[in-house]
């Protein structure tokens, strides 16, 4: 055959075997590339593209006519509820027993709170903003119980639900900071 004394047989097996060492080495990079650099590619695309889904929202099983006159102010119905949604502002037609609030005049508060081990109601949230449970609605203020130094929820106080000293819904406030949509100072 050659000058090495190599069988057909080896042979044909050594190309099997670096043919079979190619083949995991492209498969390694195909999978590689698959799970790492496209993911990071389409991230830092999808970071500097500005496309309709970055701003619009998709609403369904809207009435197709409101009640009365309204019926004639439905965009302008439509606008102020979502701006309401955006800002996490509570409104006194809200059924809003048992909601945690937050007072609007802690918005913007960004102390973190110090841990305890034992508590077993949230006393406040990720900002140091305290938690308050909503009792009852009475016209144009809610009864609110706010929690005392040691998490214990106090006797229900009155907050007027307008202007300055109003409340926020919790949970959709800090839905709303996660994604980089928190309220502004000036409301919206």
């Amino acid at each position: 055959l050659s000058k090495f004394d190599i069988s057909p047989a080896d042979i044909s097996f050594y190309i099997g075997v670096l043919d079979a060492l190619a083949m995991g080495l492209v498969l390694s990079l195909a999978v590689w590339f698959e799970r790492l650099v496209l993911p990071r590619a389409v991230r830092r695309e999808a970071g500097t593209t500005v496309t309709p889904e970055a701003y619009t929202i998709f609403v369904s099983n809207l009435p197709r006519r409101l009640a009365d006159d309204r019926h004639l102010r439905y965009e302008e119905l439509l606008r102020q509820h979502f701006e309401r949604q955006l800002s996490a502002e509570i409104t006194p037609q809200m059924q809003m027993q048992g909601w945690t609030v937050i007072s609007k005049e802690e918005q913007f508060l960004t102390e973190t709170p110090g841990r305890r081990c034992f508590m077993l109601r949230a006393a406040s949230d990720h900002r140091g903003r305290k938690l308050g449970s909503v009792t009852d609605v009475e016209g144009s203020s809610a009864l609110v119980r706010w929690p005392d130094a040691k998490g214990n929820l106090g006797p229900p106080v009155e907050v007027a639900l307008d202007g300055n000293k109003g409340l926020l819904q919790a949970d959709l406030l800090n839905r709303l900071e996660e994604v980089g949509c928190e309220p502004g100072e000036e409301g919206h």
